[in-house]
């Protein structure tokens, strides 16, 4: 008797476990999916940084970069992409911004859009703004 209600005991801990698989798998992926875009925005805002003032609205026009799922840069879209990076020129807007002309030689925004993607379709978009000052290079 004692045997048969240990067992029941167990079975009822064990479908509980059980019934929080899906959630937890959830959780997972969504923390592995936000450390992928950390790792781009930081690998992007580097690039960014390191180009000279002049050349920055070249190097976006390069965009999109392509991804893989552990935040690698590839060469070109494939099968192991996950990620979609658009880099774009994006809207001065600063806390006291009342001089534009002078704000955009010594400081430019871009926006950054990370698309997650799954096979052939985007399943979510995350977007980041990069603030890159004239360092006089």
């Amino acid at each position: 008797m004692e045997v048969i209600i240990a067992l029941s005991i167990i079975s009822v801990s064990l479908v509980s476990v059980v019934g929080l698989m899906p959630a937890c798998l959830g959780s997972m992926r969504e923390a592995v999916d936000q450390t992928a875009k950390a790792q781009i925005v930081e690998r992007v805002a580097d690039e960014v940084m390191l180009t000279p003032f002049s050349g920055l609205a070249a190097y976006a026009a390069k965009s999109p970069f392509y991804f893989d799922d552990q935040g690698t840069l590839q060469k070109a879209k494939d099968s192991n992409t996950r990620y979609e990076v658009k880099l774009a020129s994006a809207a001065a807007d600063y806390p006291g911004a009342e001089d534009g002309a002078t704000l955009t030689t010594n400081i430019a925004a871009f926006s950054l859009e990370i698309a997650r993607w799954t096979g052939s379709a985007e399943i979510g978009a995350s977007k980041y703004v990069i603030y890159v000052p004239n360092s006089g290079n």
